[in-house]
């Protein structure tokens, strides 16, 4: 019901909807607005209980919406025969990306952050349900009015200050207790073995410097640097994050729905790994008198490797992937480009596979 009545409810008016007389138009006349659910409403004028009661106005004033939309209405009848510009504009109007999806959007984020009786709220709420019949209408968002609202809101943490229903709390909730359960899942599997061939540099030199103080100082030098490096990175120094600030929302139009995520693009999350690889290659210590050549840079890769978690190495093939993927080719003892257990990790035609083959003697 629209109005609260106990007395209509005793009196066995139940599964209607029952409208106020009061107010500056007819509420009735909102159920002929369009959606696009298919909503259906049986009207039945019943005389004895309305002759009573004297409706609102059924006239609405024309109300100026100029600060928000604008108004792309014409008619077939004015576009001259030879201009067919207007009308394939008009015909592919439907199919291009619109604003519902961030309309909506930003009305959540406004209902959480604010609150849903904010004037900012209720104006974005306003736009959004506009934009639903702006194909009918042809009522559209300014540009610069979309342009300030995306500076605004969508850049605003979605973490809001209250909850808006019982169904955010649940989530909230069962992220935690599927957090504990992957802990839980995590500590039963066995501890996973780390590639032999990319631990062997590291384990090597150990045993070959051991009682040898000279050598064994110049090797602390090298693995207190990649400590170093190790915290940084995950301290977040070198983070996507710090280099290019928060993610901002994606908008993707996907049938009448919207995915929207916060996230950054490929380009800087892989600029931020190549900050990370060159700051660990340009601190590297060299010129070292018993650690000399490549062997620096071999057994700075293996002790980062020795130091990761071995289901999800990421620091270690973060700075020194070519290192690691060195350190395995030559421990295949067949210098090729590319060796195929990293081979099957990665994307690869099946026509290059089979020259491979040919050439190498890979099975298959």
């Amino acid at each position: 019901m629209s109005v609260e009545s106990p007395e209509l409810w005793n009196a066995g008016y139940h599964d209607v909807i029952v409208f106020s007389v009061k107010g500056k138009s007819s509420q009735a006349s909102f159920l002929g607005g369009g959606d696009y659910d298919g909503d259906t409403v049986t009207m039945i004028w019943d005389r004895e209980i309305v002759n009573q009661f004297t409706n609102s106005d059924t006239y609405y004033p024309e109300v100026d919406v100029s600060e928000f939309f604008d108004l792309r209405k014409g008619l077939v009848k004015d576009v001259a025969p030879n201009q067919h510009e207007p009308i394939i504009k008009a015909l592919l109007a439907p199919l291009t990306p619109n604003q519902v999806g961030m309309y909506g959007m930003w009305h959540a984020t406004a209902s959480k952050v604010c609150g849903l009786d904010h004037p900012d709220t209720v104006v974005l709420g306003n736009i959004f349900t506009t934009c639903l019949d702006g194909q009918k209408t042809g009522l559209m968002p300014h540009k610069s009015r979309i342009s300030r609202d995306s500076a605004r809101w969508n850049n605003i943490d979605p973490r809001a200050p209250r909850r808006l229903t019982i169904i955010e709390n649940l989530k909230d909730i069962l992220d935690v207790h599927k957090r504990d359960c992957e802990i839980q899942m995590n500590a039963l599997r066995p501890p996973k073995r780390g590639d032999p061939d990319l631990l062997e540099p590291y384990r090597e030199v150990v045993e070959r410097f051991r009682g040898r103080p000279e050598c064994q100082a110049e090797l602390d030098q090298i693995t207190e640097f990649v400590d170093k490096m190790r915290r940084e990175y995950h301290n977040g120094e070198f983070s996507v994050q710090k280099r290019h600030g928060a993610a901002k929302f994606k908008c993707k139009e996907s049938g009448n729905k919207a995915s929207n995520r916060k996230t950054h693009s490929p380009g800087q999350r892989q600029e931020a790994n190549h900050a990370a690889s060159e700051a660990y290659h340009q601190g590297l210590p060299r010129n070292l008198q018993h650690i000399w050549g490549v062997m620096p840079q071999r057994i700075a890769a293996s002790y980062a490797y020795t130091k990761d978690n071995y289901f999800e190495p990421k620091f270690s093939f973060a700075v020194a992937w070519n290192d690691l993927c060195e350190i395995k080719i030559k421990a295949q003892g067949t210098m090729i480009g590319m060796v195929p257990e990293l081979g099957n990790a990665m994307s690869i035609s099946k026509k290059l596979r089979q020259q491979m083959d040919v050439l190498y003697g890979t099975e298959n």
